[in-house]
């Protein structure tokens, strides 16, 4: 499945969520790839 990141403009549609996990190590791992979208949101590019 691809996925992809679009701005949206609207007011409403700022929102501050969080991921929180007890055991990331416990997670299957593409569910540990919570990471990636952490730096995304953060606009890291590495």
């Amino acid at each position: 499945m691809a996925l992809r990141i679009i701005q949206l403009n609207d007011e409403w549609a700022e929102r501050k969520l969080q991921i929180c996990v007890a055991d990331l190590g416990a997670l299957p791992l593409f569910a540990r790839k919570v990471d990636l979208l952490v730096e995304d949101g953060l606009g890291r590019q590495d």
